[in-house]
């Protein structure tokens, strides 16, 4: 009797050892897929923020006559300008909005002259757009009496995505981002 019991004694160890070695190998492979998913979202978000950096902000007021307005909206989530993109000839208004919250998150998106650009990419905050004036001022935003003095802003992106997630447990993967934009063609 007892080696019968012996016996299931054994098997119910060894049932619970094998379950918590499948447990472990499940979580082992969650965070590798979740940690994976991660660096391809800094990637992703690292690339966008470049051509933002680079190819959009850089250009703004380039081209635009020096007397005229070159900064149209200037908000916290909002920034709206006149400027000539690269390869391009003529003068463009160039909108970088986020718009209202979805389910996914807020997006993102560029427009030239009404038409998007480049978009949508999802922040899982509210984009965060900070002005400030040569003098390193800060200007409170919505910025609409000092919109000409803009010479510089710091823009916070929170890009995300949904992880795999164990136990129904929601995970967000997220790469924050913050740059520095200064405005030279306002002041060259």
């Amino acid at each position: 009797m007892t080696a019968i019991l012996e016996t299931i004694w054994a098997t119910v160890v060894g049932g619970m050892l094998i379950v918590s070695i499948l447990n472990g190998l499940f979580t082992i492979q969650t965070t590798a897929m979740n940690l994976e998913m991660q660096v391809s979202l800094n990637d992703i978000s690292e690339e966008v923020t470049s051509i933002l950096n680079n190819e959009i902000l850089a250009r703004v007021g380039s081209g635009v006559d020096p007397d005229s307005t070159m900064i149209t909206t200037a908000k916290s989530n909002e920034f709206e300008f006149k400027g000539r993109l690269a390869q391009e000839t003529a003068v463009a208004t160039i909108k970088l909005v986020q718009e209202d919250s979805t389910a996914s998150g807020y997006p993102l998106k560029v427009y030239q002259n009404g038409s998007l650009i480049m978009g949508p990419f999802w922040l899982s905050d509210s984009l965060e757009v900070n002005y400030y004036k040569a003098d390193d001022t800060e200007l409170s935003s919505p910025v609409t009496t000092y919109i000409d003095s803009i010479r510089y802003a710091r823009i916070k992106l929170d890009f995300f995505q949904k992880g795999i997630n164990k136990e129904n447990f929601e995970v967000n993967l997220k790469s924050q981002i913050v740059l520095w934009q200064y405005f030279y063609n306002m002041f060259l």
